[in-house]
This record gives structure tokens, sequence and C-alpha cells, in this order.
């Protein structure tokens, strides 16, 4: 039996002693009785450790940050009923949970907190370490964080989702808190894979991260206005038509030995992915414009992440000019001069003898001037709605399907090692994207909800909860030591730039494009 005694601060300022005893054996209990009777105390029981393995913030099943888990004065937790109480006080959910089962000794610390209906205190959660990570990628289901989030401007203010054929938003029903309810996607899984991996290449550009990236440098090819275009980039990642017609040391990309490597590469064989392009082993990959068509390598999408908008109402969309020249419609017609419009009909460009009016009437309107008439669309001017949800999942059972051979050999060390290092990618691109903020487009941006704050999770395989921390300094650290212990046991890794030239066909390809693409901008003008 070991005893613990703690002293916290009542609301009157008068001294609350509580005293914790617990047992260590097969079955867990504890026994909690305080001096003190006014108030309620939260209760939650972190750090578990053990056989040394640390689980943070085991709280009998993590009731969410918002509710807590009330016990009245004198308590036996070997099978005690809880209380998920809201901020105001009142029982949301009532559920029974069944004392720990430990069979050997562990050491758990108590960390009893205040109770205030007007304000509740919250357990600081363990940052993630690569020992935690480590043993979650063996033998957990999951990594999740799920974040409530609002609209910049509060409560009613509109946000505009993504939109598709036809102007139209992404709409549905989804059952959400036990309720169906309307639903808009506000972020698509895959617009959100490619936030992380932008969000990836910014640190690997700064420096605050080393990570393999190809890239094709369309400046060599006179096209400086193109720029460099990475894997990070590209819409099929390694895998792109960019990337298969562009050169490496003047060879076309897919017949060097790096290009062939990951042609072969496959889920048993995933090595050479690994070490040129990891992130196609997280966000996914299909080869189907490779050597091998639609038979090409094809990886499953192990990390996923959208926002959706919950409880939503359409919008009006309204347009109008108001033209403070007030240039009248009978002020045309107005002619095609060049690059620019006349209103002298000798001087016009012509058109088999006839002066060619700008647009398609010679209206003032063509040229930008005059009035709009005020239009109504309806459904399309946006959403409001009760709240956003952003739910981003890594699925650790797909890391564990991928294999890494190393000189032909397959050992389970390498491949734990590797998938390890694929969820610290995974985590660094998701913390470093969260952290640049979530303005998605113009006039859809998005804050946390301060009454229900995100947290990151490791679910065991029954599912099972570990709430813990991670800032993009923590995950750039996690992943440069699991970048670390990869290359101890031999795994290959490319931390740095491999630099494509785009063929001359390429090349040719994309200034025909640009200067179409201006002579077209020129002629509507």
């Amino acid at each position: 039996m070991k005893m613990s005694k703690l002293q916290i601060g009542a609301p009157d300022g008068a001294p609350i002693v509580v005293e914790a005893s617990f047992e260590l054996g097969i079955d867990t209990s504890l026994s909690l009785t305080r001096t003190y009777p006014p108030f309620p105390l939260v209760v939650a029981i972190g750090d578990v450790r053990v056989l040394g393995l640390r689980v943070s913030a085991y709280m009998f099943g993590m009731p969410r940050i918002s509710s807590s888990a009330r016990v009245s004065k004198s308590s036996v937790w070997n099978h005690s009923t809880f209380q998920d109480i809201d901020q105001e006080g009142e029982v949301v959910n009532t559920f029974n949970k069944p004392n720990l089962k430990i069979d050997r000794e562990c050491l758990i610390n108590l960390f009893i907190l205040k109770h205030q209906l007007s304000s509740q205190e919250a357990l600081v959660p363990n940052t993630l370490d690569l020992g935690t990570l480590q043993q979650a990628v063996i033998g957990a289901s999951a990594i999740r964080r799920r974040a409530s989030l609002q609209p910049a401007g509060g409560d009613g203010e509109k946000v505009f989702p993504s939109t598709y054929e036809g102007g139209n938003y992404a709409t549905e029903e989804r059952v959400v808190d036990g309720e169906k309810r309307p639903c808009v996607i506000l972020d698509s899984v895959a617009s959100q894979a490619n936030r992380m991996e932008l969000a990836l290449l910014e640190a690997e550009i700064s420096k605050s991260i080393s990570i393999p990236v190809v890239e094709v440098d369309f400046a060599k090819a006179s096209l400086p206005g193109v720029g460099i275009i990475t894997a990070l980039e590209a819409p099929h990642r390694i895998a792109d038509a960019i990337l298969r017609d562009s050169l490496l040391d003047g060879k076309r990309f897919r017949e060097t030995e790096i290009g062939k490597s990951f042609t072969d590469a496959n889920a048993q064989n995933a090595t050479s992915l690994f070490q040129f392009c990891p992130t196609a082993l997280i966000f996914g990959m299909w080869d189907s414009t490779g050597p091998k068509g639609g038979l090409g390598t094809k990886i499953q999408r192990a990390m996923r992440s959208e926002i959706v908008g919950v409880g939503i109402v359409t919008g009006t969309r309204t347009s109008s000019r108001l033209d403070p020249l007030q240039i009248s419609i009978g002020a045309g017609p107005i002619y095609k001069q060049g690059a620019t419009w006349t209103l002298k009909e000798d001087e016009a460009d012509k058109e088999k003898g006839k002066a060619v009016k700008l647009g398609k009437d010679g209206k003032p309107s063509e040229a930008n001037h005059g009035n709009v008439t005020p239009s109504i669309d309806e459904g399309k001017g946006g959403v409001t709605l009760s709240h956003a949800l952003q739910i981003t999942v890594l699925s650790l059972p797909a890391l564990r399907r991928l294999r890494f051979p190393v000189q032909g050999k397959e050992i389970a060390p390498v491949n734990e090692a590797a998938r390890t290092v694929l969820a610290a990618v995974a985590l660094c691109g998701a913390v470093l994207s969260i952290e640049q903020g979530c303005d998605l487009r113009s006039r859809c941006h998005l804050v946390p909800d301060v009454d229900h704050p995100a947290t990151w999770e490791i679910l065991d395989a029954n599912g099972q909860p570990t709430v813990f921390t991670l800032s993009g300094a923590d995950a750039a650290r996690l992943l440069g030591e699991a970048v670390a212990k990869a290359k101890e046991l031999g795994l290959p890794w490319a931390g740095g730039r491999t630099t494509l030239t785009p063929s001359p066909q390429l090349a040719a390809l994309v200034k025909k494009s640009r200067d179409l693409a201006m002579q077209s901008a020129m002629a509507e003008e």
C-alpha cells in the first residue's frame, strides 16, 4: 500500500487536504478522501509508467478536455461512476469505467485539480518523444487530432468553401455528435495534404528539417518565371509527369538508377521511396503515367486530414459595380485597337474590311467601364455554420504494411525505424501546417475554438487514447532523432536536393503554352 497526501487551495483560500492511497497488484484501486466539503474535485490520473513505458495522461477513457470527471466526497475507484459536466456544471453524460489492470509495479502520479464552474484548469500532457512514437508505430491503431474551429470574424460570419464544377459547393449530410447535420467540405483531403507538404517544404528551405527533395529547375531551361518545382508541390509527387519528362545528368529521369528504383518499388519494397520521396509513402501515390501504366506502383494514403463545416446554412451571392465615372452604355461602341481600344472606327483593327468591336458587342463594360446591374445568385454566397471540424488521422496499420529491405534483407528493427521516420514526417507536416494558421482562401479564415481546445492522441489497439502535445520545434527535433536512428540501422536517407532539368520537349511545351496564354489575354483586352 502506498499513501500520498496533497494540499490544494479552495475557492475561499482555505486548504483542502486530499489523501490518496493506491495498491499495486493485479487490480489497482484508488481511495480519495477530502476534508473540505463545499465543492466537488476533478481528479485525473496521468503519466502512468508500466515497465518503463510512459503512457501520458491516462484518464480512465480520456473524457474530453472540455468535460471532467466528478467524484464524491469519498470514492473508491475500483469501479467508479463518472460524469461529464459542461461549463455550466450540467451533467451531459454518465458512464462507468472498470479499474486499471496492472500486473507489475508502476508509478502513478495523481493530479488533483480544483473545479470551479466558471473556469477549469487542464492537465498539461507530455510532449511526444521518440520512444513513445516508436511504441505507437509498433502496436497502436492511429494518431489523431480533432480541432473545433470558428470563423475569424466570430459567430455568424460567412465563410466560402472550395468550389467545384459549376461553382457548386461539396455539401453532404454527416452524423456529428449523434445527430444528422448538414455539412460542407471546406478543405478536402487532397488540399490538406498539399498544405502539409508545403509546410514541410518551407521547413526544408529554412533548414529547420532535412528531408529528401527531388526538384526540377526550370531556370536552367531559360524559363525563370516558372522557377523550381519539387516533388512536394507536383500533384503526383515523385511519379508526376513533370519529373518523368525531366533529366538527371542529361538522362531521362525514369532511366536513371533513382528513377528505375522507385518505378520498381511497392509496399513490400519501399526502401527507394523512403530514400528519395518519403511523402509518397505518407500521402499516397499511384505511378499511373510511368512505364507500367495502370499497373504502376500504388501506395495507399496513410495520413488524411480534412476540414468540414458543420450545421451550415448556405448564403446568397450578390454582385454589382457602381462606376464613379458614370459611363453609360450609349457611350459605345468601342473598338479593338491592338492591345487597347478606341472609339474611332477608322483606327480600329479590321477583319474582312470591317472594324472589330471590343469583346462581344463593343459595350463600355467590355473594357470594364460603366455600371454593373446588381445581381443575386442563390446558394453560392458562402455559408454560415455552427462550427468547423478539422480531423487529422495517421493510420499506423497502413505504415505497418510497408516493408524496407536493405541489401535484399528485411529486418524487423529496420522496418520499425523506417515507419517511425514516416510517422515523424507526417506529424511534422501536420503540426507545421497548423502553426501557419487556417486562412484557407479569400473569405475562409478559421481560428481555433477556445472553448473546445484541440488535442493530439495516440489510440492504442483497443481504441484507448493517450494525449500528447507537439509543437513545430518539437516535431522537427523528433524527426531528426528518428532519422538518426534509421541511419544507424543502415537505412538510406537522401537528405538534401536531387536537381533535375526539364527535357527540351517539356521546356518547349511550357514556353508555347505561356506564349499562347499571353496572346489570349491580349486578345481579350
